[in-house]
């Protein structure tokens, strides 16, 4: 089994509220969502920060 082909898409998820304190806050986060592909036709997905 090898890999074939690696994708990676940036998602922003905005906060509803944002998530405030003292030193700053947050209005959302980002993610990575991984799709990884193999010569067998596997398919698997990750999330990275």
């Amino acid at each position: 089994m090898k890999i074939t082909n690696v994708t990676a898409k940036a998602v922003n998820i905005p906060f509803k509220t944002p998530y405030v304190w003292s030193v700053g806050g947050y209005l959302g986060v980002t993610r990575v969502i991984v799709r990884v592909e193999t010569d067998d036709g596997i398919i698997g997905y990750g999330e990275a920060p």
